[in-house]
């Protein structure tokens, strides 16, 4: 898979464990899960500038006290923490909300419920064009 530091943030911890365990199947070796968007976005703060910054962050969208769009506008706030690519997934599919997350900074929003290859491939896509980015 090519990827290493991935960041899973659900509230439903059953299916952040199922996608840690899916992700390091295809050889991630630090895959991190967290159930509140703060306590995701405190580890991605402490990550700065070190070996395990994430290279791609998963969000779910409705989450108790932070949401994840909440998390994302936090993210895209900090100088040092923009640039991590992020999917959101969401089992709502509503325009507003993909377009409220399109203008937070979200490049990616996968539907509930999704199938494990489908995720995978995502995350695929969104690091290649991450890459392509910074060699420009």
């Amino acid at each position: 898979m090519g990827i290493n530091n991935i960041v899973i943030v659900d509230d439903e911890i059953e299916l952040a464990e199922m996608l840690k365990e899916q992700f390091q199947l295809k050889g991630a070796s630090n895959v991190l899960t967290f159930s509140s968007a703060d306590a995701a976005f405190n580890h991605c703060l402490k990550q700065i500038g070190g070996e395990a910054f994430p290279e791609i962050l998963i969000t779910d969208y409705k989450m108790p006290k932070v949401t994840g769009l909440d998390l994302v506008r936090k993210l895209r706030g900090n100088q040092d923490l923009k640039s991590i690519p992020i999917i959101m997934m969401t089992a709502h599919g509503e325009e507003e909300l993909i377009r409220n997350g399109a203008k937070a900074g979200i490049k990616d929003f996968i539907m509930k419920p999704f199938k494990m290859e489908f995720i995978q491939k995502r995350v695929e896509v969104m690091l290649l064009r991450s890459m392509l980015k910074s060699s420009k």
